[in-house]
């Protein structure tokens, strides 16, 4: 077998692409084969030898190896390069085809160019290609949709292209027949079987089965007894917004969900420091009604639903952008902010009449909102490296509005590396809950600020931190009538956990859920509580990594309890195993030793004196594991963690000890 595989050189220097040979068990066959400074694409059996082929900056290139691994052919040039991707190759047993993007080359089994054949370039186009017994196949995909094509050995086209209503993504042969598979916009993975002549042999496929959509971004309200949630259904690249009820029990209530229309997708994350999805939707519920608002196409929509029945249709509140806290009930409507230009706010009354629209003049994207029952709390964030800001730091800054709507308050604080901010309110003040890396390290924190309003001034507290972890997080919060519940998501690998924390004081979390496998990117979890201090959490989530993400819903009540903190690890070293004593990145061994009580597993962090790298995580580890091979400085800390968070510090003595 030819195992190839992509890598980075020391200290991220020049990538490279290597092949390792290996027996059928997996064992390695000599040293590995360095084929090219960029990305191989593809590589295929010729005879007994390989073929495989790379491109890099200037071209595609044909390399051969015997079974041994020994290079029969050594690489070559083959083509000039017009894109670094999609380069796919079969071969009928004498020659090979090889397809990229936009250009098709025949070669002989030296490499040598027999024929080229150059075709209009469709950029995000992907292919297929593979021998039928007395031609070529390809197919060529792009989104749902693809076209087949049969070739000669010289990649000039035979008769006439075949069309099909899904996007294929792979296509193989047996007995004559082609069998190939592909998915459609409405999630259906589709069968399909071809003559060698490119002719169909069951019409337009066969379902095989149906992907489940993508639901992300979740919201959540109480109705005073029981939940109305709101998502993003994400299918293919359609997206819209969808509810259901959930009872206090975290059990659904309605056998279907209700899909209210089409929907802005959740803001992907702009940087790794900036992990939280900004939803476009929100819910808001007054007793059995309950308001809907989405953007959709620049227009905030906002539809009724009565005891979890949804009106017939939707209607326009105004244009612009709204966030995933846009609606508050106040008590005699539904209050709904948005912004473009400046802060726009309306009120929707029960009966679905809009009143009292107003501007506020603000220079912030759009705001999240919270009502204490006499006063509005505008919270807008802003992220200095994506704005043109004097301080080089991220900032929270927050707008009081009388019930009227007049403006007549402001206040900001700011921090490093800001990530995401969520408010609740209370009957006598507010709670910003927040995720950011502290200045002092790059560990993740999750941390609150109380904020208190009057009538003429704005007092926002001191930080009180909750929790701290090595990779990003996420949370929310929500009043229960007697308390702050905060609740945040963060893991490692496929673990994850959800934690709730009561804030009436400093008070560190004390419950939490065992939840695995996330989505493909970083969504806060929705927290809310109904009138008899019940709480529910709904989190968007995948039972195994790469499936779909679905919503799962948590009563907080039922939460198990957290672990005690595992112990430090001790006996910590490190031991460096380069050959010479100039070492740019040396490897090193950091070995460890644990109790093994209450672990999850381990983590290696920097341990320098540049701000910027102290913290920084290294590798993780598994519970039973005790050390772990890494490059670069010796300077390293290891760190036990489980559900309740990370352990003291394990001080490391290096040893530098060079190998024989």
């Amino acid at each position: 077998m030819l195992f190839t595989y992509h890598t980075n050189g020391p200290l991220s220097s020049p990538t490279e692409t290597r092949a390792q040979l290996t027996s059928i068990e997996g064992a390695a066959i000599g040293p590995p084969i360095l084929l090219g400074d960029q990305a191989l694409q593809t590589a295929t059996p010729f005879g007994d030898d390989y073929v495989t082929f790379t491109t890099e900056a200037s071209g595609t290139y044909f390399l051969r190896l015997d079974k041994t691994g020994r290079v029969v052919v050594p690489k070559r040039l083959i083509a000039t390069t017009r894109s670094l991707q999609d380069v796919v190759a079969a071969t009928d047993g004498s020659g090979i085809l090889v397809a990229t993007l936009g250009m098709f080359i025949a070669l002989s089994g030296d490499g040598t160019v027999l024929n080229t054949r150059s075709v209009e370039l469709e950029p995000g186009s992907e292919s297929s290609l593979i021998w039928t017994g007395d031609s070529y196949l390809h197919i060529r995909r792009n989104a749902f949709g693809s076209i087949a094509q049969r070739l000669d050995p010289l990649g000039m086209p035979l008769g006439n292209p075949l069309t099909f209503d899904a996007g294929v993504s792979s296509a193989a042969t047996h007995d004559g027949v082609v069998y190939a598979a592909g998915r459609t916009e409405d999630r259906g993975n589709v069968g399909f079987a071809l003559t060698t002549g490119n002719a169909p042999l069951n019409g337009a496929g066969e379902v095989l089965s149906v992907t489940p959509s993508v639901q992300t971004a979740p919201v959540l309200a109480s109705d005073g007894v029981d939940f109305l949630t709101g998502w993003e259904e994400e299918v293919g690249q359609s997206h819209s917004f969808n509810v259901a009820r959930v009872s206090r029990s975290a059990v659904p209530i309605d056998a279907q969900q209700t899909d209210l229309g089409p929907v802005e997708p959740p803001e992907l994350p702009r940087s790794l420091s900036l992990d939280a999805t900004g939803a476009h939707h929100n819910v808001a519920c007054a007793g059995s009604i309950c308001l809907a608002v989405w953007e959709d196409n620049g227009n905030i929509r906002g539809r009724r639903i009565i005891a979890g029945s949804a009106e017939a249709s939707s209607f326009v509140i105004g244009s612009g952008q709204i966030s995933d806290q846009a609606v508050v009930w106040n008590g005699r409507g539904f209050y709904v902010v948005w912004s473009g230009p400046g802060q726009n706010a309306a009120t929707v009354l029960t009966t679905g009449v809009i009143t009292e629209r107003a501007q506020v003049t603000l220079d912030y994207g759009p705001p999240k909102v919270a009502w204490d029952g006499q006063r509005y709390l505008f919270m807008s964030t802003t992220d200095a490296r994506f704005c043109d800001c004097q301080d080089l730091r991220s900032s929270i800054g927050f707008y009081t509005l009388a019930a009227d709507g007049e403006l007549f308050g402001q206040a900001g604080f700011f921090f490093v590396n800001f990530m995401d901010a969520h408010l609740a309110a209370s009957d006598h003040d507010f709670l910003v809950i927040y995720d950011h890396r502290p200045p002092t390290t790059l560990v993740s924190e999750v941390a609150t600020r109380r904020i208190v309003v009057t009538d003429t001034t704005l007092q926002i507290g001191p930080a009180i931190p909750l929790f701290q972890w090595f990779a990003p997080t996420s949370s929310s919060v929500t009043w229960n009538g007697q308390d702050y519940i905060a609740a945040w998501r963060y893991g490692n690998g496929s673990t994850w956990w959800i934690t709730s924390a009561r804030v009436s004081t400093s008070a560190f979390p004390d419950r939490r859920v065992t939840a695995s496998g996330v989505p493909d990117r970083q969504v806060t979890p929705a927290i809310a509580s109904n009138a008899s201090g019940e709480s529910v959490i709904v989190a968007s989530e995948s039972p195994t990594p790469g499936e779909p993400a679905r919503l799962r819903a948590y009563a907080e009540a039922d939460l198990d309890s957290l672990p005690p903190l595992p112990s430090a690890p001790y006996g910590v070293s490190v031991t460096t195993t380069a050959s010479t004593t100039i070492v740019i990145a040396p490897t090193i061994t950091v070995s460890w030793q644990s109790d093994g009580g209450d672990v999850a597993g381990f983590v290696v962090v920097r341990s320098n004196t540049d701000y910027w790298d102290n913290g920084t995580v290294i590798a993780t580890a598994a519970a039973n594991e005790r050390s772990v091979v890494i490059t670069g400085p010796p300077s390293v800390r290891v760190l036990a963690f489980n559900a309740r968070g990370l352990s003291e510090v394990g001080v490391t003595s290096p040893r530098r000890r060079a190998s024989r």
